[in-house]
Formats: C-alpha cells, sequence, structure tokens
C-alpha cells in the first residue's frame, strides 16, 4: 500500500513531524457511543447530525480518500482486484480508476474544482514520478533530477506543487507552472517539500534547517519564511487558504504532536481529543474549518479517530465509523474524507463523513 505523503516523516529528518508553542483549552467532543455500523452503508445518529459513508474500491479491499472538491468529486487510492493499488476519482457514485504512468501503481492527492487531479505514480522503470491527471489523460510532471517525485496539492489556476529528488537524491520543494517544474529552494538545509498551495498562490511545506531541524514554511513572493513553533524541534505545514490561515502539526515542547493553525502571526495548538497524545491538522478549508485525526500515541494506529475543527471546539467524527480512522480532507459544503477501517485485516477503506 502506497504511504500517505502527506503525514509521512522527512526521510533524513527526525521519527515524527510536530509543532510546540501556545496551548489553549479547548473542549472535545468526544462521544464513542455505538452506532450499529455496517461497512459499504451509511450510518448516522441524531444527536450529531452526521454520517460516514464508505465509498467502495476498484474491486479490492482497501484504499484511502484524499480530497474532495466543491463540485463533490473526490479523489485517493483504493485496491483493485489484482492487489495493486491505482489512483481513484469517486463521482456521482461511480469508482473510476485513472491508471499508473506505466507502473503497477498510483495515488491520486489533490483535485480542484475544474476537476484537475494530482497524485503520483510508478513508471515503467519502476521510479515514482508526479503526474497532473485531466481531460482522461494522466501526464507525467517528471522530476528535478532525480528518480522520485510526488504531486501534493493544486491551486485553481492548476499550479501544482510537490517535491522531487534532485539529482543528488535530496528532496525539494517545487512549482509546476506552465507545463515547467520549478525548484523552490530549503530554509538553509538539504531538503524540503511543497505540501499545500492556495489560490492567490501562496504555498505551504516543511523545510530542513541548517541545524537538521524541520521547520514549516509559507512562500510567497519568491520567499520562503519559517513558520512559528509549539517548542519542538518539528512542524510541517499542510494546508493554506484564500484568507491565509495555514493548518498542519508539529512537536510540542513535552514532546507529543498536535494539529496547529497558523493565522495572523499566531501559532494555536488546536489540542487533541480526550485521552489522546497527538493530533494532526491535514486539511483547511475556506471558511477556516479544518480536518485530521486524533491518536493514542504514536505506536497505537488502530487508535485514530476522524476530527473537524470548527469555531473552536475539535468534534471526534470517530464514533460514526470502525476504527482507525482518520480525515484527510474538507470542502466548503463541510464534507470531510479520509479512511476508516475495512473488511480485511490491516485494511483501511475510503471513507466521507457529511452532515445531514
Amino acid at each position: 500500500m502506497l504511504r500517505c505523503p502527506v503525514i509521512a516523516p522527512p526521510r533524513a529528518g527526525p521519527v515524527v513531524l510536530m509543532l510546540a508553542g501556545i496551548t489553549l483549552s479547548l473542549s472535545a467532543c468526544n462521544s464513542d457511543a455505538p452506532t450499529n455500523q455496517e461497512s459499504s452503508a451509511a450510518v448516522a445518529t441524531s444527536a450529531s447530525s452526521w454520517r460516514a459513508v464508505q465509498l467502495g474500491t476498484l474491486g479490492g479491499k482497501g484504499g484511502e480518500a484524499s480530497a474532495m472538491n466543491l463540485a463533490g468529486q473526490i479523489v485517493g487510492y483504493s485496491e483493485r482486484t489484482d492487489g495493486s493499488f491505482h489512483a481513484t476519482l469517486w463521482e456521482n457514485g461511480a469508482v473510476r480508476d485513472l491508471g499508473t504512468l506505466g507502473g503497477r501503481t498510483s495515488r491520486a492527492t489533490s483535485i480542484n474544482n475544474l476537476g484537475q487531479i494530482v497524485g503520483f505514480s510508478e513508471t515503467a522503470d519502476g521510479s515514482e514520478h508526479a503526474f497532473i491527471w485531466e481531460s482522461g489523460v494522466m501526464h507525467d510532471l517528471g522530476t528535478l533530477g532525480g528518480r522520485t517525485s510526488r504531486a501534493l496539492s493544486i491551486n485553481r489556476s492548476g499550479v501544482v506543487v510537490g517535491f522531487s529528488q534532485i539529482a543528488n537524491a535530496n528532496e525539494r520543494a517545487f512549482r509546476w507552472v506552465n507545463g515547467k517544474m520549478i525548484g523552490m529552494g530549503t530554509l538553509g538545509g538539504r531538503q524540503s517539500a511543497a505540501l499545500g498551495i492556495n489560490a492567490a498562490g501562496q504555498i505551504v511545506g516543511r523545510s530542513e534547517m541548517p541545524d537538521g531541524s524541520y521547520r514549516a514554511f509559507i512562500w510567497k513572493n519568491g520567499a520562503m519564511t519559517a513558520l512559528g513553533t509549539l517548542g519542538g524541534r518539528y512542524t510541517q505545514a499542510n494546508k493554506i487558504n484564500l484568507s491565509g490561515q495555514i493548518v498542519g502539526y508539529g512537536e510540542t515542547s513535552e514532546g507529543h504532536t498536535h494539529a496547529i493553525l497558523w493565522y495572523d502571526g499566531e501559532v494555536k495548538d488546536l489540542g487533541t481529543l480526550s485521552g489522546d497524545r497527538n493530533s494532526y491538522g491535514l486539511d483547511i478549508n475556506t471558511r477556516g474549518q479544518i480536518a485530521g485525526y486524533s491518536e493514542k500515541s504514536s505506536i497505537s494506529g488502530s487508535e485514530t479517530r476522524a476530527f473537524r475543527w470548527a469555531y473552536g471546539l475539535l468534534r471526534n467524527l470517530g464514533y460514526l465509523s470502525p476504527k482507525p480512522n482518520r480525515a484527510l480532507g474538507i470542502n466548503d459544503r463541510y464534507n470531510l474524507v479520509g479512511s476508516s477501517a475495512g473488511d480485511a485485516p490491516g485494511r483501511t477503506t475510503p471513507t466521507m463523513w457529511t452532515q445531514w
């Protein structure tokens, strides 16, 4: 199964991606009431007015949804009957295989409101390349000189961001504009990755510092600037909306990982669901609502629970679908997408959470 590029630690960096700083007192909705769940069916409780829907696969038993646009098109990856995983588009009740760049596996990571899709795929020679999919065709975006590249976000103008290996195998953030992949540099270290871009062309991600630590950054007007921390050595910014609100996560001074909101110079610790140690903020919509997940420890993946943060409240959506579950994307209609436990051991199923 392909790993999620948004939350994976940098290859030459710390074991966990983190932030630390201002801790706010936040209430968390943490009901875990049973809901008579059935896989591949909608689940709801009258108290929550939310439902969880497992989206289906390309014939196999696993997968994950990564992003959803305003039109309700969802992208991610899912398993085929031959056991391979392919980039997938869910639209109008249908599950569409987006294919590969000649290899066995692929994954879609982002979709804009025009239906342009980006991600990464194995190629015929076994390397891994970023792609853009449009009008039914998957196009190879190439690399910055190395074997690997991944496209992780696309804005409404069709500008793509991600990371690519350079000739010495270090990874560098890139922008893909008008058919050309452009390296973005670092904050003084060897490696960087661009993870999100908004409609204004502002870009966020992570970069290695000269001391080997990793910091979240914002890139605008040609300059990369480090964002604040929660007291630890690691921060990562995953997405940015048009208002300039940035979501990510980072290490606290106690060594935990907490979801973070950066805005107007503030570093806001979003806390965790009750009883958990770690949380991860992965996407933000234009209204400032955040999708992510919370976990009891970095070892116990089975304890992950999806959440939505809105209006100062961290709400647990994990009780609506089988655990483990996690939310990776959110659109402007309050829908979240991600994954929840599937029927097969070790497999997760693409999932959408919607309000009634």
